[in-house]
């Protein structure tokens, strides 16, 4: 919520709580959430978001917001468990669409979208051709992890990076080296704080994208293309 509030409502950081917990705001944020992450994942955010605001707002009429946090639920429930098969997709399929949302981001006109689908999709198109656990693919840092040489760039991982305690180099996929390249130069740069870290993955909230938030947008935008 406050790197909702940095980035889309800064003046509301300088009022009292009370006032920045208010109905249009947490409505805004909302609709934010909706375009960020799935609808499930919205609701644990407005849940926790709630919880806190009673913590510290006890006398507060929070009724609006309970109401807002019960349609999310009920919109979304509680996903049921289908075979791990039913998800598999080949990985021509998950090339094709990572190489389509990278495309598709810079016809966009919100800098947002396009600098969060081109990530996306970058990273979509690397696990069809380098299948990564999300937890080493958040620990991809440029110049430590990500490295060039040679004009050819490749991905080095220690031992203790990876489950199997086995240390490993891939050579990045040679038809995502230009987007990797169009990424670090154009792309990576207008996410928040970028340029404070070195990870691979920069997020709008102004951190490294997480294991979690990897998997989160990955689910996003499969289940946006296939269901």
């Amino acid at each position: 919520f406050i790197g909702y509030l940095t980035a889309y409502q800064p003046d509301k950081l300088a009022v009292p709580l009370n006032q920045r917990l208010i109905k249009n705001t947490v409505h805004s944020y909302h609709q934010w959430l909706m375009q960020q992450v799935n609808g499930r994942t919205a609701f644990y955010y407005l849940d926790h978001l709630l919880m806190i605001s009673k913590v510290l707002l006890p006398q507060a009429d929070f009724r609006w917001f309970s109401q807002l946090v019960r349609q999310t639920e009920k919109r979304f429930p509680y996903p049921v468990r289908k075979e791990k098969k039913a998800h598999i997709k080949d990985t021509r399929l998950l090339m094709s669409l990572g190489l389509g949302l990278m495309k598709k981001a810079k016809a966009m006109t919100s800098r947002i979208n396009s600098i969060t689908s081109y990530r996306d999709g970058l990273i979509i198109a690397l696990l069809s051709a380098r299948p990564l656990r999300r937890r080493t693919l958040g620990l991809i840092e440029v110049g430590n992890h990500l490295l060039k040489e040679n004009d050819r760039w490749y991905l080095s991982f220690e031992a203790g990076d990876l489950k199997n305690r086995q240390p490993i180099d891939y050579t990045w996929p040679e038809p995502l080296v230009e987007p990797l390249e169009f990424y670090l130069q154009k792309i990576r740069p207008q996410f928040c704080n970028a340029g404070k870290h070195s990870f691979l993955w920069a997020s709008n909230k102004g951190d490294p994208l997480t294991a979690d938030g990897i998997y989160q947008r990955v689910c996003l935008q499969t289940e946006k293309a296939f269901g």
